[in-house]
This record gives structure tokens, C-alpha cells and sequence, in this order.
């Protein structure tokens, strides 16, 4: 039996991403803490929204992952 996937449509929206590379144990170091930097220095405004899109998943316990990261901002 197929899994039913649910697709949504998402508003249009400004955001910031960043791409990690690296094992989950480097995920908020190296991945989500710059990205909160950047967007802090740009004066944005997080809107609450985050989305992580996984290029090469290794499983849990793998050195190496490819990920994007994105976190919605609003406008000044």
C-alpha cells in the first residue's frame, strides 16, 4: 500500500537559508546558528517558520549529511 502524501500551497514569502554539510552533531553550530546571526544582523524579523530540506540522508548515526535550512523572515 502507497503512502498518501499531503501537499500544501504556501504562501510567497522572503526567507533566509543557509546549506550544512556535516554530521547532525554539527547541525546547530555550524548550520543554525550562523544562519540565526545573519538574520539578526539583517535586522529582520523571524516570523517563526522553519523548513529543512534533506539532499542525502545517511541515517542517524553518519558522519556526513547534506541539508538546506531555510527560516522565514518578515520585512522591516
Amino acid at each position: 500500500m502507497e503512502a498518501r502524501v499531503e501537499l500544501r500551497h504556501l504562501e510567497p514569502t522572503i526567507v533566509a537559508s543557509r546549506v550544512h554539510q556535516g554530521s547532525l552533531r554539527t547541525l546547530f553550530t555550524q548550520g543554525y546558528a550562523p544562519l540565526v546571526a545573519e538574520i539578526k544582523l539583517s535586522r529582520h524579523v523571524f516570523s517563526g517558520e522553519s523548513r529543512e530540506v534533506y539532499h542525502g540522508w545517511n541515517g542517524p548515526g553518519a558522519a556526513c549529511h547534506h541539508q538546506s535550512k531555510s527560516k522565514a523572515r518578515q520585512d522591516r
